[in-house]
């Protein structure tokens, strides 16, 4: 990261921007803008990755990147100025030129993500397995060893989403959750159904409604998994000796599964709930299930520290208001069948980054309630940034449910064949250059 009079600049090269830990280092080192030079190729640009290092760092991100064909590769152009909240200032799709824009300090030095200050909520404490990298060993094996459970067997499976607008009526969110659930089993034939945060309690002062994990709301929930015969995760505010808790509970045919906490609290939590202090994964038929909540996902260190614990998927119940998806009005640069070259609503959507970069089905199930800025926008993303068709589900815009295929299966060999097991992109990863991920930032 250089000091210049224009500003704290870093500066990235082409692959690095598959990896949140190079850009976020440089973050952490007070960057305000990190150029990118690269050439992008084999989707449309500006790259949904560009655009999640500005917005996950609260940075800006300029893109100068290639164009054209060359000995059969196609590059991408796209090259562009990216700003902190992740709106696209200014593209160039295609042909030489020059992007012009302007850089706001004040607004990079804020390190705000959604309005929250996302470096001070960072729990570095909890990074530690950063450090790691368990995919550079064949993972079959691997798991087997130090105390590690062995990965559940592979299969094909279903999970499904569901966003709706919780009230503040426990009674009246556990009918709703019924009647979504079995309508979603009915129509989709899921394995796993995630609900969002707090879809039990409600989450306008979700404290007054706290369950304890014993109560007859959380047994009726159990009980909906099991008359269903299928493992459902939904949210609720939990009371317990210690105080209050932000949980997300995972029930199935065999009872009550387990409970996480959430980990990382965004400014609405903090007025009422405890941290969480550890990660939780749970093995299903579905395979090796992680769980997050909400605020928990704009933290790219989260959902990594799941994936490098072997989880297959990562189930997020969430309540996250205001924009984390954009638009593109389609490129005329000429990519080979079958990646998009048209116009999409949701060419950028975070969370669909998040499952492609830790390469792990990414199930996001968010509140749906406009009124009070929560858009919905819950899908089930696949393992595979760079697949296309995408592996993944409808990408939610109202109340609903939405669901997709999960394969964990393996060809008869003694090393993973499915890049959810093999998680090429984590293995690529390079941890001795990541110290400053796991240290308190001054």
């Amino acid at each position: 990261m250089f000091e210049t009079e224009i500003g704290r600049i870093a500066l990235l090269v082409c692959m690095d921007l598959h990896f949140f830990e190079t850009a976020r280092l440089e973050a952490l080192a007070g960057a305000d803008v990190i150029c990118h030079i690269s050439n992008w190729l084999q989707e449309r640009a500006p790259a949904p990755y560009w655009i999640n290092r500005a917005f996950e760092n609260g940075c800006y991100v300029i893109e100068s990147n290639r164009w054209g064909l060359e000995r059969t590769v196609q590059f991408s152009g796209g090259s562009c100025i990216i700003e902190p909240d992740g709106n696209v200032q200014a593209v160039l799709d295609s042909g030489d030129g020059i992007v012009h824009g302007e850089i706001d300090l004040t607004r990079a030095r804020r390190r705000e993500v959604l309005s929250e200050p996302i470096f001070e909520d960072r729990r570095p404490e909890l990074y530690a397995n950063l450090m790691t990298n368990s995919f550079t060993w064949n993972p079959r094996d691997f798991f087997k060893l130090y105390g590690y459970q062995p990965l559940p067997p592979g299969q094909l499976s279903r999970a499904a989403v569901v966003q709706f607008t919780p009230t503040d009526d426990v009674e009246q969110n556990l009918a709703r959750i019924e009647a979504l659930a079995r309508e979603a089993v009915s129509e989709e034939k899921p394995d796993l159904v995630v609900f969002p945060e707090l879809s039990m309690t409600g989450i306008g002062a979700p404290g007054d409604r706290a369950l304890e994990i014993k109560d007859q709301a959380v047994s009726r929930l159990v009980r909906l998994a099991a008359r269903l015969r299928v493992h459902i995760i939904a949210g609720f505010a939990e009371r317990t000796a210690e105080g209050l808790f932000n949980t997300a509970v995972l029930a199935g045919p065999e009872g009550l599964v387990g409970s996480y906490r959430k980990i990382h609290l965004n400014a609405r939590d903090k007025t009422w709930a405890i941290a969480g202090s550890d990660w939780k994964v749970f093995d299903l038929p579905i395979g090796r299930v992680g769980l997050l909540i909400g605020h928990d996902a704009l933290f790219p260190e989260a959902v990594r520290s799941l994936s490098l614990l072997g989880c297959d998927l990562v189930a997020c119940p969430a309540a996250i208001a205001g924009q984390f998806t954009g638009a593109h009005e389609g490129t005329s640069i000429r990519h080979n069948y079958p990646i998009p070259t048209g116009a999409d609503p949701h060419h950028w959507h975070a969370f669909r980054v998040r499952g492609g970069e830790s390469n792990v089905y990414f199930a996001f199930a968010n509140v749906y309630d406009p009124d009070r800025g929560y858009l919905g926008k819950s899908a089930v993303f696949g393992p595979d940034a760079f697949a296309f068709p995408r592996q993944e589900s409808a990408i939610l815009d109202d109340e609903g449910f939405a669901a997709a295929s999960v394969d964990t299966t393996n060809l008869d060999t003694p090393y993973p064949t499915n890049i959810v097991r093999r998680k090429d992109l984590v293995m690529m990863r390079l941890p001795h250059h990541y110290p400053a991920l796991v240290k308190w930032h001054q």
